[in-house]
């Protein structure tokens, strides 16, 4: 079975996805899933440098109080074990160069270096658009910092990356996460693991 999970770096719902389909996964008795790590930009109009956050997030909500809004996801991952907060987070961030970092990483390593970056934005309150906090990201998880930092530095896994992001597009997907199992099977949204379970079971019992 392969189960992409479409999913942007800045986004909090595709982290409690992810926790999620880690969660499933872990419950799951078959034989291994193959998990791809697909790009979607929320916004992909941000510069590179990265805009304010807080006032980036008032307008682009067309909201006047953020708060509540924070105030819901911490809840939700605290429940999970996630922390967020929100107060730390400085820049609304160009995710092009973290979702490369991610293709470019040895595929079994990608689970973990998503959660590392995660941890980075929404725990620490770091820079993930800069190419030198990725490259520590990605160091701290095993990968060799040298080839990291010249591959992330030069153009390698831009298109590939690029062309994901207007593959999900051409999906019709417009929100993350989104979770797509062996191209048969959509669940949008960040489903709780009972529910990406029951959706893999389905899938196991389906013939194609």
């Amino acid at each position: 079975m392969r189960i992409d999970l479409y999913h942007d770096t800045v986004c909090p719902w595709c982290r409690i996805g992810k926790h999620h389909l880690d969660a499933a996964l872990a419950a799951w008795q078959g034989p291994p899933p193959t998990v791809r790590y697909r790009p979607f930009f929320l916004d992909d109009t941000v510069p590179t440098e990265g805009l304010p956050f807080r006032d980036y997030f008032i307008r682009r909500k067309g909201i006047a109080d953020p708060d509540p809004i924070f105030a819901q996801v911490t809840a939700v991952g605290a429940d999970l074990g996630l922390s967020f907060y929100f107060d730390r987070v400085r820049y609304a961030t160009n995710t092009l160069l973290s979702h490369r970092l991610l293709a470019l990483a040895p595929a079994a390593a990608r689970g973990v270096l998503l959660d590392a970056i995660h941890r980075a934005y929404f725990e620490e309150g770091r820079d993930i658009g800069d190419p030198e906090t990725l490259v520590d990201l990605a160091t701290a998880v095993g990968c060799d910092r040298p080839t990291m930092r010249a591959a992330l530095l030069g153009d390698a896994a831009r298109d590939e990356i690029l062309a994901g992001a207007a593959a999900a597009r051409d999906l019709g997907l417009t929100g993350v996460p989104c979770f797509v199992f062996d191209d048969r099977l959509v669940v949008s949204g960040a489903q709780l693991a009972t529910q990406l379970l029951a959706a893999m079971r389905s899938l196991a019992l389906t013939p194609v």
